[in-house]
């Protein structure tokens, strides 16, 4: 979407009439005339359920959890449970008063135990890739389905925690709008550069309202998030300009006062909670010397065109595929995956790739027999617990999980035979 604007009201506007708090003429200006807005939706959602855990399911995750905890590397491996298409790594420890904690590609969850009568069954964060490429709607349904396998939901989920986004390009430098432009109810403001790069502001932090504006496009470089390019792109971002991101993050507290404590509730109102965030509790304005009032200094053009985004269609899945998994990408495996290999060919003088490759075999596996001597453990064995221990980490079902799963099932289909016959 394209909001034309006058160029003057860029920036800290008309030199003839704007000036920042110690009087200094504005230095900001615009070498075009637009603002380009990409996207706008939920970044990330908290949810409660309130309910019971289920005994067996508190027996279960009571087991995992030990394994979770063992110094054995097979055994640690196996701290994992399987719902559906989802693979959670069980950790080893708990979260505040929730005693089990799981963590896959699509959520992390805390849960609470079989004892536990204060606190819901669950605490939901949501992925925000899963939410992207999925969309709330979708997540709604599979939450319920997914939090109702460890326990009885006794009343609809809660939303704890909102963040509502929007994605935009602008030709103005954010470092040069002077701070008597941000018009906020928060104490708390800083500005954040990452060397000597203006990266961004936040306002509010720890509150019950607190808001970021910062440089989506260098702070992918550190999040590995590319795929929001191809959905920048898929709006009409030229693949160069400097993307930003504006994010309000919204709280229990000021979600009840909305009426916005359930997902459908969230849905029908982010808008509104959306122009409270941007016209109430933090905005940005065109200075005017003339008024010592800045409330009532005239919005900037950009807050103009964030005010205008419509929310309909922001809760739909993505419109390109994202990569959910948390596994290291093609340049980690095959180019910091060989620097073992490298290093021993450069020391040992290799330089022909299959005879290095043959011989660094040769002698790791008489490494591994001279540590077999001390540990019981050779490459084959060490292997496969490195090997366990990292499709744990990424969420992953291994042959083993298979063969374990296979086994399961029939153990309870023999139990509920026996228990059908009257054994």
């Amino acid at each position: 979407m394209k909001k034309e604007v006058d160029p003057d009201k860029l920036g800290t506007g008309d030199p003839a009439r704007s000036a920042d708090a110690s009087g200094a003429p504005p230095s900001n200006t615009a070498p075009t005339n637009y603002i380009q807005i990409f996207r706008n939706g939920i970044d990330s959602i908290y949810l409660s359920y309130p309910g019971n855990l289920y005994p067996d399911k508190n027996n279960e995750l009571a087991d995992k959890k030990v394994l979770a905890q063992s110094p054995i590397p097979l055994e640690k491996a196996e701290a994992k449970v399987f719902i559906g298409a989802h693979v959670f790594k069980v950790h080893d420890k708990g979260k505040g008063l929730y005693p089990y904690v799981l963590s896959g590609d699509a959520y992390h969850i805390q849960l609470s135990g079989v004892s536990s009568r204060q606190l819901p069954l669950a605490y939901v964060q949501v992925r925000s890739e899963y939410l992207t490429q999925n969309g709330i709607y979708a997540i709604k349904k599979e939450l319920l389905s997914l939090v109702s396998t460890f326990g009885e939901v006794t009343e609809p989920e809660n939303v704890s925690r909102l963040d509502l986004f929007a994605d935009f390009c602008i030709p103005i430098d954010f470092s040069d709008i002077a701070f008597a432009q941000w018009v906020t109810r928060c104490k708390r403001r800083h500005t954040h550069y990452m060397g000597d790069t203006f990266s961004g502001y936040s306002f509010g932090k720890g509150g019950d309202i607190s808001a970021n504006l910062y440089n989506k496009s260098l702070e992918i470089l550190t999040s590995k998030k590319f795929y929001l390019e191809d959905l920048w792109k898929d709006k009409g971002w030229d693949g160069e300009s400097t993307v930003y991101r504006l994010e309000y993050q919204i709280k229990n507290r000021v979600l009840a006062e909305h009426q916005a404590k359930q997902v459908d509730q969230v849905i029908s109102r982010a808008g509104g909670i959306w122009l409270y965030c941007l016209l109430k509790w933090l905005k940005l304005t065109v200075p005017n010397p003339d008024d010592d009032n800045r409330a009532r200094w005239l919005l900037h053009p950009l807050w103009e065109a964030l005010a205008d985004i419509t929310w309909y269609e922001s809760f739909e899945g993505a419109s390109v595929p994202i990569r959910l998994k948390k596994i290291p990408d093609d340049s980690y495996l095959y180019r910091n995956g060989l620097s073992g290999l490298i290093s021993f060919m450069a020391i040992n003088g290799f330089t022909d790739f299959d005879e290095g490759t043959e011989e660094y075999k040769l002698a790791a596996t008489a490494y591994f027999r001279e540590y077999a001597s001390l540990t019981g453990i050779d490459i084959y064995g060490y292997v496969t617990e490195k090997v366990a221990l990292k499709s744990r980490e990424y969420n992953l079902i291994t042959e083993r999980d298979r063969e374990r799963q296979a086994e399961e099932r029939a153990f309870y289909a023999e139990q509920y035979k026996r228990a059908k016959d009257g054994d």
